[in-house]
């Protein structure tokens, strides 16, 4: 997809350093806040507990 991380964060109402750090890897994210960038993208997020 062709959309920058400022695109995004407005879109999906998160911090743009939020954004940053989840491509980077580091830092603690939340299942909430991944579900919330994956629906601003029009995806959803499935979790199965095995």
């Amino acid at each position: 997809m062709n959309i920058t991380q400022v695109e995004l964060a407005k879109k999906a109402h998160i911090d743009q350093g939020d954004i940053s750090k989840i491509e980077r890897g580091i830092g603690n994210s939340t299942l909430a806040k991944i579900n919330k960038l994956f629906k601003s993208l029009g995806k959803c997020v499935s979790l199965t507990l095995l």
